[in-house]
């Protein structure tokens, strides 16, 4: 995740002016969490209904923390003396980034005709609203100044963002052309995931509606293999954001301090996520 920061030594008042930007990258991961699914389908035949459950996910991310100041005025490269930051980058090797990923529930039916149409509607829940807070721990950046001694960042970063449960409803439908080949489509709604007044670039999400296409052929039937195609778009509508409770996170230089600066999600948002996939099965 990277994102800017504002430093600019607290006794001065923030502001939205770029030449005190300094580019925050952390570089972190979790490859150890075991996850799982539990469900149950009833399926007669010419309809069938399901329901599953997925649990929380708790991910407890590792790795490192990197600021970039060669963009800020505290920072000039070279002997001046009105030089406040001597160094152009700090990094923390050991910082953690705990994330709850939401529990999730869906509910749906599905209907067959004789021709091979199937057409499923399903119900899911997020409960992105477990996410209470979302914020980088174990923080110990050095940042070389004129002073005898760096100035360290030691406190939690908290990240400008809220989360709320969502809600999504899925049309989609499936027709055999022939005994090898299958096409798909289907459409959605979603509510969004980001409480009122965080919706920004760090978490772009609103209502949104979108679509799939997407088909499987069969290229050797007798050897059980087949190859599916999709694609599919999700729209947030441009949406114009006039209260936001998205703040800059403000470093103070000299003291390491971290402090919430200017609002700065107010504007216009709009989203358009793309996804295309391949996928193949191999029928032993």
């Amino acid at each position: 995740q990277s994102l800017v920061s504002h430093v600019n030594p607290s006794t001065f008042t923030p502001t939205e002016d770029p030449q005190f930007d300094v580019l925050t990258t952390a570089q972190v991961q979790d490859f150890q969490q075991l996850t799982g699914r539990i469900g149950a389908l009833w399926d007669r035949g010419a309809w069938a209904v399901g329901a599953s459950v997925a649990p929380p996910i708790r991910f407890f991310a590792t790795g490192s923390l990197t600021a970039d100041f060669s963009a800020n005025v505290y920072f000039t490269g070279d002997e001046d003396t009105d030089a406040i930051i001597t160094a152009q980058a700090a990094t923390d090797s050991s910082v953690s980034l705990p994330l709850t990923l939401p529990a999730v529930v869906r509910l749906g039916g599905m209907v067959r005709r004789d021709s091979g149409l199937q057409v499923e509607l399903n119900v899911v829940w997020q409960g992105w609203s477990s996410v209470e807070r979302l914020q980088l721990e174990d923080v110990d950046l050095e940042i070389e100044t004129t002073a005898a001694e760096p100035s360290q960042v030691a406190e939690d970063v908290p990240l400008p963002i809220g989360m709320r449960d969502a809600w999504g409803v899925h049309l989609g439908s499936e027709y055999p052309l022939r005994p090898t080949a299958r096409i798909r489509g289907g459409v959605f709604a979603e509510t969004s995931a980001a409480a009122e007044g965080y919706a920004s670039v760090l978490l772009p999400d609103g209502p949104k509606l979108g679509y799939g296409l997407g088909g499987s052929i069969q290229p050797w039937p007798e050897r059980g293999l087949w190859i599916d195609l999709g694609f599919g778009q999700g729209i947030v509508f441009r949406q114009s954001i006039e209260t936001s409770r998205v703040t800059q996170i403000q470093i103070d230089p000299l003291t390491g301090a971290v402090r919430e600066g200017l609002v700065v999600g107010r504007g216009d948002l709009g989203v358009l996520n793309t996804t295309a996939s391949v996928a193949m099965s191999w029928t032993l």
